[in-house]
């Protein structure tokens, strides 16, 4: 009997991942306290995975490798750091937690957006703007232009 060989991504980099743990390890990195998903980021700025043949939520499926099954309604943050995928940073809650968490944590009232204080990634901001007007992460900046 021959030995399964796992398939190279396309850009040939490593064995394909195939639990919900092997996408955790990697695609992320440790940031502070966080473990930061290095992987594809929605527009808010949480992971995205393609895992068993759909796509889903980076912290979600941190959710599922931490704990054997996925969350009842919504995996929520401790952190307040969107990429974060940290399962230690993570509990099972419902869209009214996630509201009064976040009236608790940010004061938002529900009407306004309040100031980002990090980027996409969870690097915290130093206060760094471009001729915009917009905040500017140097931590993200400096890893782009090393490419």
């Amino acid at each position: 009997m021959t030995a399964r060989v796992a398939e190279p991504y396309k850009n040939g980099h490593g064995p394909k991942p195939r639990t919900a743990q092997e996408h955790i390890d990697h695609n992320s990195s440790p940031v502070g306290g966080c473990l930061i998903w290095s992987g594809a980021v929605n527009k808010d700025g949480y992971g995205k995975a393609w895992f068993q043949g759909r796509s889903v939520s980076a912290h979600r499926l941190a959710f599922l490798a931490a704990n054997g099954r996925w969350p009842d309604d919504l995996a929520l943050h401790t952190c307040d750091t969107p990429a974060c995928v940290n399962a230690d940073h993570l509990y099972d809650g419902t869209p009214a937690d996630n509201q009064r968490d976040r009236a608790e944590r940010t004061g938002w009232d529900g009407v306004g957006r309040k100031p980002q204080t990090r980027c996409h990634r969870g690097h915290e901001y130093d206060g760094t703007k471009n001729k915009a007007g917009h905040n500017v992460c140097l931590v993200c900046l400096k890893a782009r232009r090393s490419r």
